[in-house]
This record gives C-alpha cells, structure tokens and sequence, in this order.
C-alpha cells in the first residue's frame, strides 16, 4: 500500500485574518481503485480519484461558464 498526505494553511477569507487547514490525503493498495480524502477547515470529501477528477472537471466548467481564472 502506497499513501500520501498533504497540508496547508489557508485564509479561509479574503476580507478577514482566519485561518484554516486544508489537507489531502491520496491511498492506493496493490489492485484496488486509488482513494483520495480532502479536508477543508473541518469539513471533509472522501472518494475515489476518478471520481475526484470528475469534480474537478466540473468546477472548471462551471469556472469557464462564468469566465473565473
């Protein structure tokens, strides 16, 4: 089994001081589909990287429809 995890802060407001943590955490087993766990100041996503991929498309649409960089 094969895993990675990741962390950052981030201003979860431009216009305020707070912070959070945002946090990803990618896991792959020999033969089986990789996993990924985001979390964002709290609240977290679980599932399959392809299915991430997806989602992440998705918001670059959505980005595009709305002419977002």
């Amino acid at each position: 089994m094969a895993n990675t995890n990741f962390k950052q802060v981030v201003k979860l407001f431009s216009d305020e001081e707070i912070t959070g943590i945002q946090e990803v955490y990618i896991e792959k087993e020999n033969g089986e589909q990789p996993w990924i766990v985001i979390e964002h100041s709290g609240n977290e996503l679980s599932l399959s990287l392809d299915n991430w991929e997806s989602l992440n498309q998705l918001v670059i649409n959505a980005k595009k429809s709305l002419k977002i960089k």
